[in-house]
């Protein structure tokens, strides 16, 4: 018996009435009807008859939605509709209505897409019955079926939790090959949290059915959105610990989880594998030995530490015993255990550590421009720099901090959910320069530390033009606040959006960056939908820089008329 389902507003999925006779059925509906002139079959989209970048107008059932994007079907093609931002009053896509879409042909990460979607109508409230493509093998899918509303059953849970309020990723096993389930932020909090009761508490090998769109990452991926159906059944007796060959299944997904950290930060989460068997890790210097024992260590059981030696205690090594030390070799021991006994060999993993010299730098130190403009530690890796959080820019896994006057951004941080605006961290990466904007990138480490010595963000007050053209690139992300005047301009429904505005009567650029999220998008497009030139606004947020300043909101909050 089925232990968890879970429906949210799934478009009827019965299979069409069958037809005996050579004659053609009459039309059902206007999903059996031709396209008349100037409209697009989906399918000459994903074959790319249709180029990037065109204008297309399509049809189709609207089958899943999430926030602001949906998925339509017609027949047995689909197609996903990005961002879609209805102005205030016209007609909401809502799931098994017919509609019809104008946008633009759009590529996301294999993804073909609508994106910048003008227009979208109800052509009728009823739309077409789907039938699921059943499948049995990922060999049956490819990008050209993504969108299309499929469907499987019994397909073996691996790993992975669902986490309400974030993109989450559980992974299944279906006809011999890995896949992924990954809920959307957007989709409903309901639907979030009805898919994360049906997975959270799910072993190893349980079963999981699903109904749903095909969603597509540089590889096929299942949607788990409103409008989805999920199923799981416990499996009973699945699990035998003594069972050789689920020994060598668990050891082999132990070296492929674990491999695929291509590079040893200084601190790396090990594999929990949250099925079968636990795992419990060890590690210890292998050579030389009886040396930098404390190098490489295991936390919690769930973290590998390496706190790599300086060049200053690498060269006393050296010289105390007469030796060249070409490098420290570290091994990491994994153990597979369950419920207190051992099971399987111990699978092992080498690691080399090299000498790390931090450079503790301040925020001021590391923004540091020559005379040519350039940072004078640009590309410097293994920098470390404290500094309070000032924005955190969720969807590029970023944030700005700031130590007094000086600010920098953190780009690309693998683990940022736990931080909070107003945390002060201490972030170890590479300098690096994006179009003209200083940021710490790769970042290795990041963490909450204590340090009397940093000081509070200091606003950047501009009140006049003349200290708006005294900025320099030193205060760059820093937090500014100054009144700034409505120009032109409009947010866009998806992409980048770039409005002129004036400060104190010096043209600029007000720049609304895609990655804030269609969410943020949307309230910044309802703010200007209705605004004037003329009208006044303040701006308490960053500056930026992409070959130019440029204001650059994160949040709505950043700006208020006056």
């Amino acid at each position: 018996m089925k232990k968890l389902f879970f429906l949210l507003a799934a478009v009827a999925m019965l299979p069409l009435a069958g037809c005996g006779n050579t004659e053609p059925p009459a039309p059902e509906g206007p999903w059996d009807e031709p396209l008349v002139q100037g409209e697009t079959p989906i399918e000459d989209i994903k074959v790319g008859t249709v180029g990037l970048a065109a204008t297309v107008t399509v049809r189709g059932t609207v089958t899943a939605t999430a926030g602001n994007s949906f998925y339509i079907q017609r027949h047995d093609e689909a197609i996903y509709v990005y961002g879609y931002q209805p102005a205030e009053g016209a007609y909401v896509p809502a799931i098994g209505n017919y509609v019809s879409v104008t946008g633009t042909v759009d590529e996301y990460n294999g993804l073909l897409q609508i994106a910048d979607a003008t227009e979208v109508t109800k052509v009728q409230d009823e739309g077409e019955t789907i039938t699921p493509l059943a499948l049995t093998s990922l060999t049956q899918v490819s990008a050209r079926h993504s969108g299309r509303i499929v469907s499987f059953e019994d397909a073996s849970f691996y790993h992975g939790t669902v986490t309400v309020g974030t993109n989450s990723n559980v992974e299944v096993t279906i006809g011999g090959s890995r896949v992924t389930l990954r809920t959307d932020r957007y989709a409903s909090e309901e639907t979030q949290q009805g898919f994360a009761t049906a997975l959270n508490n799910l072993n190893y090998l349980d079963l999981v059915d699903f109904t749903g769109p095909l969603g597509w990452y540089n590889g096929a991926q299942f949607a788990l959105v409103d409008g989805a159906t999920l199923t799981s059944e416990a499996n009973a007796g699945a699990f035998d610990p003594n069972d050789t060959n689920n020994q060598a299944l668990a050891l082999n997904a132990l070296t492929y989880d674990f491999m695929t950290e291509a590079q040893i930060s200084q601190k790396t989460d090990l594999t929990d594998f949250s099925f079968g068997y636990d795992v419990v890790y060890t590690a210890q210097i292998v050579t030389p030995e009886g040396a930098f024992a404390d190098v490489i260590s295991i936390e919690n059981n769930t973290t590998l530490v390496i706190d790599s030696p300086t060049s200053e205690e690498w060269d006393e090594y050296e010289t105390e015993t007469g030796t060249t030390l070409a490098a420290i070799i570290g091994r990491i021991n994994a153990q597979l255990t369950y419920e207190g006994q051992n099971y399987g060999s111990t699978k092992s993993f080498n690691v080399q550590i090299a000498s790390f010299d931090p450079q503790y730098m301040t925020i001021e130190d590391a923004i540091e421009r020559d005379a040519s403009g350039g940072l004078v530690h640009g590309g410097e890796d293994g920098v470390i720099v404290r500094g309070y959080v000032t924005k955190i820019f969720s969807d590029l896994n970023g944030a700005t901090i700031q130590d007094g006057e000086f600010a920098i951004f953190l780009y690309h941080i693998e683990d940022y959910d736990w931080l909070q605006v107003g945390d002060l961290v201490e972030a170890t990466g590479e300098l690096t320069e994006y179009n003209g904007a200083h940021q710490l990138n790769f970042i290795d480490n990041i963490e909450i530390v204590e340090d009397e010595m940093i000081d509070e963000p200091v606003v950047l007050n501009i009140t006049t033009a003349d200290e708006w053209n005294a900025k320099t690139m030193m205060d760059i992300h820093r937090i500014v606040n100054l009144e700034m005047v409505y120009v032109s301009g409009e947010v866009a429904a998806s992409g980048h959006s770039t409005l002129k505005v004036t400060v104190y009567g010096v043209d600029a650029n007000l720049y609304i960056n895609y990655h804030v999220g269609t969410t943020i998008q949307s309230t910044f497009r309802t703010l200007f939908e209705n605004a004037e030139a003329g009208d006044t606004f303040v701006y308490t947020g960053t500056i930026g820089y992409y070959n130019d300043y440029q204001l650059v909101p994160y949040e709505v909050t950043d700006i208020v008329a006056k």
